[in-house]
């Protein structure tokens, strides 16, 4: 399944989401799905990249290990942030009543999916 499919797959099946992207590392945008404004999702997303680039670099610092995942919630949505190679990244934006729980379950599958497609 292309990457596009499996973004387009999350989105579907989480109550709440309206979008999906992947990034690499720097921020820079690999490929996206969403229900919403596509230039918005992206210019959140590079904002994302930052704060998980700092967050790695705390982590290291504080000798915790490889950061795998984070959440960022705001009043309007929330963003799960979920590794799929230490470079590469996929975040997951939710509407402000998206079920999170339903989130991270489905997240899972398909991060495997995804890692399968980008080492294709």
């Amino acid at each position: 399944m292309s990457i596009d499919s499996l973004l387009k797959k999350l989105v579907a099946q989480v109550e709440g989401a309206t979008g999906a992207i992947v990034l690499e590392a720097d921020g820079e945008a690999v490929q996206w799905y969403t229900i919403a404004d596509s230039n918005r999702l992206r210019l959140r997303s590079a904002y994302v990249a930052v704060v998980v680039k700092a967050s790695q670099a705390a982590a290291s610092r504080s000798a915790l290990g490889e950061l795998k995942s984070l959440l960022f919630k705001y009043d309007s949505c929330c963003h799960l942030v979920r590794e799929i190679e230490s470079d590469c990244f996929v975040v997951l934006e939710l509407g402000p009543s998206a079920n999170i729980g339903q989130a991270l379950f489905r997240l899972e599958p398909i991060i495997r999916e995804l890692r399968g497609e980008i080492a294709a």
